[in-house]
């Protein structure tokens, strides 16, 4: 869940970067969030040192500061298993994933995930600006269905695609660090995004919470994954924090998603669960994941809500989460969060 060797120091006065220096740290790169408005400095551990200890020491003395680790962030899916086949669709159809609610034509929605593959034929007359925040040869499997859910086969979208994922761990794993994840959240904000998507999951971490916050203040809604490590896991982020959407998934008859999150931070469900997504070689497949639910959410958002607006954010989740139907308890509950939004936001 960490990057080993890496910590995180926000807006760190220079006292507190002399006690690092002091004690072995290398300043690896400053950076300043301009839009966000916040100062990052990241620090290489001394050699010889376990991360964890490294982290406690600089806690103990510079405490003014706000040191944290470099977390890292899974895709909230269940992947297609390998050679999976195409989805039984008719020739030339498009991705199409419920609850249909496109985006508005010529309207902005913003994307944290893996680089999209804009050729894909189910991103067909969407245009797509990118950003890559990970380096070279980053994926774009995850990030190509999750925006075939965010626009739904529709054309005259506009994304905004931030890239963050990388692969690691001899190409074993796909992971997206904090430094990524709050680089591509300024990017962002200075696009003007309204809606933003992040079908990641991870721990939480104090640089993402506080851009994500500042990211709020400026009236981005942020809609993001509960993720998939089952019912009985802690709350995940950057679902979790006050204010994010936090989507779980259903099935085709409303039951969640057997290895979905749960807790007070479940806002709502969707469906993502067998359903169909842009896949490998411009092929369709069914996939399953709270991935696939938080983008139909954050479409059915983008179709309300035009541009950023601090006053205007509150109402607008609420209004549209207020067309879920109640499922479970009466009311909201932590399995359901406000109930299933469906085709359009409609309750069913």
């Amino acid at each position: 869940w960490i990057k080993a060797g890496e910590i995180l120091a926000i807006e760190a006065d220079p006292t507190s970067l002399e006690f690092a220096r002091g004690l072995g740290f290398q300043v690896i790169e400053r950076y300043r969030l301009t839009t966000l408005g916040l100062s990052v400095v990241e620090l290489r551990v001394p050699a010889g040192r376990k991360t964890r200890e490294a982290l406690a020491a600089l806690r103990q003395g510079a405490p003014d500061t706000a040191f944290d680790f470099n977390h890292v962030y899974l895709t909230s899916q269940k992947p297609p298993p390998r050679g999976a086949a195409a989805a039984r669709k008719p020739s030339g159809a498009r991705a199409v994933a419920a609850p249909k609610a496109p985006v508005a034509s010529g309207k902005a929605i913003g994307i944290v995930d893996t680089g999209v593959d804009a050729a894909h034929p189910a991103l067909r007359g969407v245009r797509i600006q990118q950003a890559n925040f990970a380096g070279k040869n980053a994926p774009v499997a995850h990030g190509t269905a999750v925006a075939s859910v965010l626009v739904n086969g529709g054309s005259g979208h506009r994304l905004l695609a931030a890239s963050v994922v990388e692969r690691s761990n001899g190409n074993a794993n796909e992971v997206a660090a904090a430094d990524a994840l709050v680089r591509a959240l300024d990017w962002l904000a200075q696009s003007g995004a309204p809606v933003v998507n992040i079908s990641l999951a991870g721990p939480p971490n104090s640089l993402l919470e506080d851009a994500v916050r500042r990211a709020q203040k400026r009236g981005m809604i942020i809609v993001a994954a509960v993720g998939n490590d089952g019912p009985a896991a802690p709350p995940l982020y950057p679902a979790a924090y006050e204010g994010v959407v936090g989507v779980t998934a259903v099935d085709s008859r409303g039951s969640v998603y057997r290895r979905a999150g749960r807790g007070s931070h479940v806002d709502v469900a969707a469906p993502g669960v067998g359903v169909t997504v842009a896949g490998p070689a411009g092929k369709l497949v069914e996939a399953s994941g709270t991935s696939y639910a938080a983008p139909a959410v954050a479409a059915a958002l983008a179709a309300q809500y035009e541009a950023p607006d601090p006053q205007a954010a509150p109402g607008t989740v609420q209004r549209v989460l207020s067309r879920a139907a109640d499922a479970g308890e009466l009311g909201k509950d932590p399995v359901y969060g406000a109930g299933v939004l469906r085709m359009g936001g409609a309750s069913q």
